[in-house]
């Protein structure tokens, strides 16, 4: 019984370590520009990892599920952020328009754990055909 009560002590303790949920101040002229349509769609579901606008939810505060979302932003941002698009080369942004069709197309992006809980992220057929649509004509 003593280490039932140890270990609900060490994970109650650990709860008081938190992540850093501040999101950078970033220059909203180095933002994704796009269609009105377009950002709907990827700010419902892309901007959370992919962006300095993340929406920490309720679950962000539980260690250790807050240590994994944390990570997985982390990576997202690296991978892309659409917060400072215009830093990147215009061989760059091309890459990474041509990216993100391919990741929704073959299911891997919003990544499965995200879609669990966001139900709603999930890019539907034709909401991909709009981003298509998009990237074809970008320049």
């Amino acid at each position: 019984m003593k280490k039932l009560y140890l270990g609900c002590l060490i994970i109650l303790g650990l709860q008081l370590f938190q992540i850093d949920k501040n999101n950078p101040v970033f220059e909203s002229e180095k933002e994704f520009k796009a269609t009105k349509e377009v950002l709907q769609i990827l700010e419902k579901s892309c901007y959370d990892c992919h962006s300095f606008k993340t929406k920490y939810p309720f679950y962000s505060y539980i260690f250790p599920i807050s240590s994994f979302l944390k990570s997985h932003i982390d990576e997202g941002r690296e991978e892309l952020n659409f917060s400072i698009w215009e830093d990147y080369t215009e061989e760059k942004k091309k890459s990474k328009l041509e990216d993100i069709v391919e990741e929704i197309q073959s299911d891997e992006m919003p990544i499965f754990s995200y879609r669990l809980i966001h139900w709603n992220s999930k890019i539907k057929s034709e909401e991909l055909e709009i981003i298509k649509n998009f990237v074809k004509n970008h320049p």
